[in-house]
């Protein structure tokens, strides 16, 4: 049942993921091209490119993080209390099937994320 979400959820990702989202439209864009829908394609992959570019050149992300870092006030370090835990948001992911296979714990590259 994990591997089944484990598969499900990586699959949803492609469709979550604006750069994903992006390929997607201008592979769409692309084969109406060529299935005799000229206009809807030169669309589809125009939109792309100019989305493309906007993201590539323009300081957009720059614009959005300043939004995020500037909405709430910072505490000051006199007001702070001690921490009573830390939260580590680590990315590292176990394979159940090689660790199922080996009889030992498998995961990516990132655990060196929460040991180091």
């Amino acid at each position: 049942m994990t591997e089944l979400l484990f598969y499900s959820s990586n699959i949803l990702k492609v469709f979550t993921q604006p750069d994903a989202v992006l390929v997607l439209l201008f592979l769409l864009g692309t084969a109406l091209l060529w299935l005799r829908r000229p206009k809807t394609g030169r669309l589809l992959v125009s939109i792309c490119a100019l989305v493309l570019f906007a993201v590539s050149t323009l300081p957009i992300g720059s614009g959005w993080i300043g939004v995020l870092e500037t909405r709430f006030p910072r505490p000051g370090l006199d007001t702070m209390a001690s921490p009573d835990g830390i939260i580590v948001l680590g990315g590292a992911l176990s394979n159940p099937t090689v660790t199922k296979l080996y009889g030992a714990i498998s995961a990516n590259g990132l655990l060196r994320n929460l040991t180091d």
